[in-house]
């Protein structure tokens, strides 16, 4: 009789033990299924100076965003364009529209006449620092672009 008892303490055992693996499994699968359903954070900041090679802000100069949707970074929209302050400053923070992986900043300095006739090319930084991968900002990230324009 107490073979038989044990016999059946370790068949219950083992469905309990069974039950629990499939419990935890199934959380687990949960779990794993809403973390991917969580709503990235789109909001998105671009901000920087334009001066000239003295430091000197240059106002009323272009910077569009654009958002990237395409394999190829130039391929995508205007997002919007802003101008930069008597400091030289823009600044931009967008929500940028679900289709888009990134954005682009283009200092838009060389299609306006004024600007043009007395800039031959910029530089640039990216988060204060050197960069030759411009001008792409994170979606859902805060990005500094600086660009200096050199005279002729």
């Amino acid at each position: 009789m107490l073979k038989g008892t044990a016999m059946a303490n370790t068949t219950t055992l083992s469905k309990n033990m069974s039950i629990r693996r499939a419990l935890i499994c199934l959380l687990a699968v949960l779990f794993l299924a809403t973390v991917g359903c969580k709503k990235q954070d789109r909001t998105t900041m671009v901000f920087g100076i334009i001066t000239n090679d003295i430091n000197q802000p240059i106002e009323k100069v272009p910077v569009e965003i654009h958002g990237n949707n395409g394999i190829i970074a130039s391929s995508g929209d205007k997002l919007t364009t802003v101008y930069t302050n008597e400091k030289g400053e823009y600044s931009v923070t967008l929500d940028v529209p679900k289709g888009y992986h990134s954005v682009e900043v283009h200092a838009k300095w060389y299609s306006d006449t004024t600007f043009v006739n007395k800039y031959k090319y910029s530089t640039v930084t990216k988060n204060r620092g050197a960069t030759r991968d411009c001008c792409r900002g994170e979606i859902g990230q805060k990005t500094q672009y600086n660009f200096v324009l050199i005279p002729f």
